[in-house]
């Protein structure tokens, strides 16, 4: 039994699969938690142990696999994210409403709702990676750096078609951050940034609608918006705030009620239910897992793994502070969940098979004496 367990932990890295496993069996007690005020049913609960489950088999799965080989199955997987996608625009799409804005990100398939544009990151990822991999000193030429922009920029307009700003904002770093990753010349980062620069007002001024700048312009002065907009964001911070130190437990049964407080605003549950010092504790693990996947993509010898890591790496950073700060109102509500804790199984899902993608690549790597 030793020696079975010890072969388990030298195929498959236990540092990630640690945090990964903590951070959901927190998750299950915060959204037991959250069951007892009456805000959320026992299925949640089960859905969330469920998709949990299947997530750490899938990782566990991947890990095992070639990801170069998987990456060439592009042409499977890739339809099929896309073919997902575009079923939220027929009747089995379904909507979802939060203070000032309706977005169609849903998909029903009778038994339960999913989330494509969680499961299109991944094939995402995947499929770039393999992309530019194949690129190797020709990034900088015209012609190949057009396809991969192509290749980019698709899956990011597919999301805001479905009005899903906080998915499509994380896509766009995990480009930005891949393609560097994959040797852009500086150059052609310069020029982006100078682009960007460029774009930014232009987009407040002639893209935006009044209720997405209301997001950004609320955090000046949310009070005036305390009715409307800034409802959600507002309750959220107090009930943060009135955990003080070492908060009043996830099972006390005082919780002040936030809405989303089982998905998007789960972060402010957790101030309030362990305190700061618990959720100080919650971004450490974050933190040992992110920078142990960073290792795992320095180690890596193979330039579709580095950019795999660095894919990975940046969809879960991204989401965690941009799922913080607006827990805390010091960013725009852009509902984008927090790893492995939000309920939903689609988001938990595409954590663990980002998570099995880079056991797969740490698993590539043959040990050697000084590793």
């Amino acid at each position: 039994m030793l020696n079975i367990l010890r072969r388990f932990f030298r195929r498959n890295d236990p540092l990630v699969l640690g945090c990964a496993v903590a951070l959901s069996a927190f998750s299950v007690l915060l959204l037991m938690g959250i069951q007892q005020m009456g805000v959320i049913g026992r299925r949640t609960v089960i859905m969330q142990i469920i998709a949990a489950a299947l997530g750490l088999l899938l990782a566990l799965g991947l890990a095992h696999l070639d990801y170069e080989r998987l990456g060439g199955w592009w042409k499977f997987y890739v339809p099929a994210a896309v073919a997902l996608m575009l079923l939220t625009f027929t009747p089995l799409g379904q909507t979802r409403s939060d203070a000032i804005e309706t977005n169609r990100s849903w998909l029903n398939l009778g038994f339960t709702t999913i989330q494509p544009a969680e499961f299109l990151k991944i094939a995402f990822i995947l499929s770039l990676a393999y992309h530019l991999s194949r690129t190797e000193g020709r990034l900088g030429e015209n012609r190949t750096l057009i396809r991969v922009a192509l290749h980019a920029i698709f899956p990011v307009l597919l999301i805001l078609l479905q009005k899903d700003w906080g998915v499509a904002a994380v896509m766009l770093f995990i480009v930005v951050a891949m393609v560097i990753m994959a040797g852009l010349p500086r150059r052609w980062i310069v020029m982006g940034a100078a682009a960007a620069v460029v774009f930014i007002p232009l987009a407040w001024f002639f893209l935006l609608d009044d209720y997405q700048k209301i997001r950004f312009t609320l955090l000046k002065n949310p009070e005036a918006y305390a009715l409307g907009a800034a409802y959600q964001q507002l309750q959220g911070r107090i009930s943060f705030g009135s955990g003080q130190m070492f908060g009043i437990g996830i099972f006390s049964g005082e919780h002040r009620y936030v809405p989303d407080m089982y998905n998007d605003m789960i972060f402010t549950f957790i101030g309030e239910s362990v305190g700061f010092i618990g959720a100080l504790g919650v971004l450490v693990v974050y933190i040992i897992l992110l920078v142990r996947i960073l290792q795992i993509g320095i180690r890596s010898s193979n330039r579709m793994g580095r950019c795999i890591t660095v894919g990975v790496f940046t969809m879960l950073a991204s989401q965690i502070i941009i799922n913080v700060a607006m827990c805390l109102l010091v960013g725009p509500s852009v509902g984008v969940t927090l790893p492995l804790l939000s309920a939903g199984g689609s988001s938990v899902l595409s954590a663990y098979l980002g998570l099995g993608l880079v056991l797969s690549v740490g698993h590539a790597e043959k040990p050697t004496m000084f590793s």
